[in-house]
Parts: structure tokens; C-alpha cells; sequence
């Protein structure tokens, strides 16, 4: 499976693609190096979404639906697609699978655009 994060990486550098496949078979050791500004980058990024996520759920009072990050990819995909069809207000990491291609979407907010799956439909927003 590919995920949009590993189409971007082939297109900056097919070496990183190469190494991924060899981490991911064990044939090597991904170095593990601390970087201060990274990690603070990922803190104030998450710190971001759950904001944003609190917002929703306390000044707008959408009803959120929470994809377990730690089920199976299979099992995410399927609570994603029952939430979508039972028509929850907010999916939060929605997790999606086409074929070869899988991702995460931080937040599915629902439109009252008509789709297959009745009277609304999904806009991604992704923080």
C-alpha cells in the first residue's frame, strides 16, 4: 500500500523510497536522531489538532467520531466508512483505503451536499 506521504518522498528522492523498503523488511535500521526543532514542530502541530478538535466538540457541538489509531488499518477503514454512513457530523482520523493507496485525514466534516450516502457528503480538513 502507498500513502500520499510515500508518493511525495519518491518525488524528492527515490533513495528515501529504497531505504523505507529495506526498514520496512528489516534489512536495515532506521536511525533514530532526537532533533529539538522537530519534535517541537510535532508537539505545537498536535497541540494544533486537538484545539481544533475541542472546538468542534465544545463551541460548536458536532458530534465527533474517533477512529482508534491503534486498530488494524482494515478495522479503521471499516469504523471510518460506518461513521460516514450513519452520517456523524466530524470523523476524526478517518482512515481511507483505495487499492494500492491508504491514508489518514485528520477530519471529515460534514456537508449537506448530496452523495451516495444520502443528503450529505464529506469536505476533508486536514490541520
Amino acid at each position: 500500500m502507498f500513502s500520499a506521504t510515500d508518493v511525495a518522498e519518491f518525488l524528492a528522492c527515490r533513495h528515501t523510497v529504497t531505504l523505507a523498503r529495506a526498514e520496512s523488511t528489516n534489512a536495515i535500521k532506521k536511525p533514530f536522531l532526537k532533533d529539538p526543532t522537530v519534535q517541537s514542530l510535532q508537539k505545537l502541530g498536535l497541540e494544533h489538532e486537538q484545539q481544533y478538535l475541542r472546538q468542534l466538540i465544545e463551541v460548536e457541538h458536532r458530534r465527533v467520531t474517533q477512529v482508534d489509531l491503534h486498530a488494524a488499518w482494515e478495522t479503521a477503514v471499516s469504523q471510518t466508512v460506518e461513521a460516514l454512513r450513519q452520517g456523524a457530523d466530524v470523523v476524526y482520523q478517518a482512515t481511507l483505503l483505495n487499492g494500492p493507496w491508504r491514508g489518514r485525514a485528520d477530519f471529515l466534516i460534514r456537508v449537506e451536499t448530496p452523495s451516495s450516502l444520502g443528503s450529505w457528503s464529506y469536505e476533508v480538513v486536514d490541520t
